[in-house]
């Protein structure tokens, strides 16, 4: 057969007729296949780039019209797409306009970045530049209200000089806590001063009037293997009191105060709430912890922090005149307001915001406006200085006249803060050497023959003693001399109460079995009143914040909405000159023309197909921005999800307002993506298809990206996301058929994602029914695609996206469930 000219040995063949055959008696006339050009005694061949040849055979080839495009082997134009440039006889669409436009885009992102920034640094220059009005403001406030009394001492004290007389800074602070309380009784009703007298409930109209919790514990004991944590610990926490925990390092401080919050399961041991056997844990919703770290939200203001706090946690039937009042007394109580409206920054992550004394407060904060009967504290001084720790104590000082309980871990203060304290319980080696009040520790160190030595602070001295003599332990607790001092000296202070609480008997704890008033326990009004808002109340109050965060963050929100612009753009640039060629018609191999052929799919197979490699690299760079941002969702904020649901949020009320939330993030960024993609690439696909198989993707990405910040640190959760995302993409058909009925087939997002679009670029029905035949065949054949599953490939997709957010659910239930407690 001769290829190109008048073959040889053949007789007359008609225009637009393919002949072939040497002689004219085995020649098989058929007619010239679409996208072909079949002249007067000449083989067939392609119609050439810049023309056309239509369906019904043709005898020559026609120029390509403006406005159209038209590339090889073609058998109708292609219409320009928006913004693409087509100079006629064209056999591409170079799409000029459309990376115009992407400039254009990029340029007006950048000019909104550039404008709040600027808009960021002019409202810093305004605060700076207002700054000294505003303290003199603040200072002429505070002199005028004694109210503000505690935070002037704190500013007071962190301007003294080094060698101020501590004698002198602790009648001060005493001094400030008593202004406080007359300014609190002056400013009650009646009835309200009524309720703050000894012995009832002494909680401003603010807050709500629960009964006195008081804690005692008794054979409190914490082994974890070989080592013995806590040691028979026995001991009383009084109601409306302020107490700290102190000792060396190891002495079992932070152990102490889990094991009592029920967070640490003790291996034995009772512990009493109002003389009543209970778990502490069983009452979250009455008591607050606050750890160590400051586990804060970096990018919201200390009220949205609080007002959060107060619409998750206090009772459903609060008003929300009652929440304001409760948290604008919380910042005054706290000696926040004048940062009220100021986030609270990060200085890892270089934004600045409230100083490090007052993120302590602001942690305190958030349990307050829960409104607890008792606050637990794990070392709220830790990292700050004696002043900011001096402001922190008085703050708690003030939180005990509101009829607050208050136990704390602090590690040698200084005499101002410890003078504040009501009541101190000393550990040693898991060990108590001292549990009763402050004010009567040093006399009884003097006691056991240790002398504080003059200008030495008290509380330094006692932890030096308790190092240096282990025996502390053992006297407290068998000593019989140690219940005859401790008695003679609390009815010598006329607290002959304390004295059935702190002294027992035949050791141990006064007031573990009951105390006065007998076994009474938690109020069931005040469980019963407790009750919190419902899942999708709290789910509405979860979904502001998480919009919040994302309006807090708008340069981190842009990249993201960048990064898929960019690679909607790459692809484009890649795929801009590729196009979609089906199979030569059924008729050529029905006449044993393939049948010389080696390759077999010369007739069955498109002629150009690059559909699969569009797919499986668009899986793998829509997954690798995806799950960039998906890990982000959760991983980031871990730490704030374990306080929350330790204090009774509801786990599912937070998920399902986060995913909301990137649910519409993902839509954005699949538009962003796709029409970077389509203003380069200009494919002779459906938009709409073409979105939803996109935005699917991205849909079940998100899911994988949740999935693996749950499984992995924060650290490397970015780099598994991508990972497994490149290993999955793999299964998408392209390196081997994948078979749909096994259980690879069913959970390969890119699988299904390939499938649709597949059909979405392949367009099927602009075909006649054998080459549509030949396209299904092929397909199946060779990739395992089913062109008639759109819709399932849609369905599947949605379907592991939302079996991808219950696996993540569940993970995030499932993992440090001891963090959550």
């Amino acid at each position: 057969m001769t290829a190109g000219g008048a073959g040889a040995g053949l007789t007359s063949c008609a225009p637009g007729l393919d002949c072939w055959g040497e002689v004219c008696s085995q020649q098989t006339v058929l007619p010239c296949a679409p996208g072909y050009v079949c002249e007067e005694n000449t083989l067939i061949r392609e119609c050439a780039g810049g023309t056309y040849c239509p369906r019904n055979g043709s005898s020559s080839e026609t120029a390509c019209p403006s406005r159209h495009w038209c590339p090889e082997r073609t058998s109708k134009p292609i219409g320009c797409a928006a913004f693409a440039v087509c100079t006629a006889p064209a056999s591409r669409a170079t799409n000029l306009g459309g990376v115009a436009l992407l400039v254009g885009s990029v340029m007006v992102v950048l000019a909104i970045m550039g404008t709040l920034w600027w808009r960021k640094r002019a409202r810093r220059l305004d605060r700076e530049s207002a700054g000294g009005y505003l303290r003199m403001h603040r200072a002429r406030v505070a002199r005028d209200s004694a109210g503000n009394a505690v935070v002037r001492l704190a500013e007071e004290g962190g301007d003294a000089d080094e060698d101020e007389d501590e004698g002198a800074a602790a009648a001060a602070a005493s001094a400030a806590a008593e202004a406080l309380v007359k300014r609190r009784l002056s400013s009650a009703s009646p009835g309200e001063q009524g309720a703050r007298q000894p012995g009832r409930a002494r909680a401003p109209s603010a807050f709500r009037r629960t009964a006195p919790m008081q804690l005692s514990f008794s054979g409190l004991s914490l082994q974890v293997g070989s080592k013995r944590i806590l040691d028979n610990l026995c001991g009383v926490v009084r109601a409306r009191k302020l107490l700290a925990a102190m000792g060396p390092s190891g002495a079992g401080k932070s152990t102490f105060l889990r094991a009592l919050t029920g967070k640490v399961m003790p291996t034995g041991g009772s512990v009493y709430i109002n003389g009543k056997q209970e778990n502490v844990r069983n009452h979250r919703k009455l008591v607050g912890f606050v750890p160590q770290e400051d586990i804060l939200l970096s990018c919201l203001t200390v009220s949205e922090i609080f007002w959060h706090a107060a619409n998750t946690r206090l009772p459903v039937h609060w008003t929300h005149a009652e929440k304001e009042k409760l948290v604008a007394q919380t910042l005054s109580v706290l000696g926040l307001e004048h940062v009220a409206d100021s986030v609270v920054g990060d200085s890892a992550e270089g934004t600045r915001g409230v100083s490090g004394g007052e993120k302590k407060r602001v942690n305190i904060g958030i349990e307050l406006c829960a409104d607890p009967a008792t606050i637990f504290l794990d070392e709220p001084t830790s990292g700050l200085d004696s002043s900011a720790s001096e402001t922190v104590f008085a703050a708690l000082k003030a939180l005990t006249l509101m009829g607050k309980t208050i136990v704390c871990v602090i590690h040698q203060p200084r005499w101002s803060i410890y003078d504040m304290l009501d009541d101190v319980l000393f550990l040693c080696s898991g060990q108590v050497v001292y549990n009763g009040p402050a004010s009567l520790a040093p006399a009884y160190f003097e006691h056991r023959g240790h002398f504080c030595p003059a200008k030495v602070n008290p509380a330094d001295f006692m932890m030096d003693a308790i190092a240096a003599d282990p025996g502390l332990a053992v006297a407290w607790s068998e000593d019989p001399r140690t219940r005859e001092f401790m008695r003679a000296q609390l009815v010598a202070s006329g607290d002959a109460a304390a004295a059935s609480l702190f002294v027992a008997d035949e050791g141990g704890a006064g007031g573990a079995g009951g105390g006065a008033g007998g076994a009474v326990g938690v109020r069931r009004e005040d469980t019963d009143a407790f009750r919190t808002p419902n899942f999708l109340i709290q789910t509405a109050y979860f979904f502001k914040r998480a919009v919040l965060q994302v309006f807090r963050n708008p340069y981190g929100y842009l990249a993201d909405c960048l990064a898929h612009l960019s690679a909607g753009l790459i692809m484009g640039i890649a795929f801009s000159s590729e196009l979609y060629l089906p199979p030569v018609p059924f008729e050529y191999e029905a006449a044993g023309v393939c049948a010389a052929q080696v390759d077999r799919f010369f007739c069955r197979g498109p002629i150009k197909d690059f559909v699969v490699v569009l797919a499986m690299n668009s899986a793998m760079v829509v997954g690798m921005c995806a799950v960039a941002v998906a890990v982000r969702t959760f991983g980031a904020e871990r730490p704030v999800f374990w306080r929350e649901s330790a204090s009774g949020a509801n786990k599912l009320a937070y998920f399902t307002a986060k995913v909301l939330v990137d649910c519409a993030s993902l839509c954005l960024f699949s538009l962003f993506f796709l029409s970077s993609f389509y203003l380069v690439a200009a494919p002779r696909a459906h938009f709409t298809k073409f979105y939803y198989v996109v935005a699917l993707l991205e849909f079940v990405v998100f899911g994988v990206g949740y999935l693996v910040s749950f499984l992995c640190s924060s650290r490397n959760a970015a780099l598994a996301g991508v990972v497994v995302t490149t290993i999955w993409c793999m299964t998408s058909g392209l390196i081997w058929k994948v078979d749909v009925e096994g259980f690879v087939g069913w959970i390969s997002y890119p699988r299904w994602f390939a499938e649709g679009l597949y059909i979405v670029v392949v367009d099927e029905s602009s075909y006649d029914p054998i080459t549509t035949h030949f396209i299904h065949s092929y397909s199946k054949e060779a990739f395992g695609y089913d062109l008639d599953n759109f819709a399932l490939d849609c369905g599947m997709l949605f379907v592991l996206g939302v079996a991808m957010r219950m696996l993540s659910f569940l993970a995030l239930l499932k993992t440090n469930q001891s963090k959550r407690r």
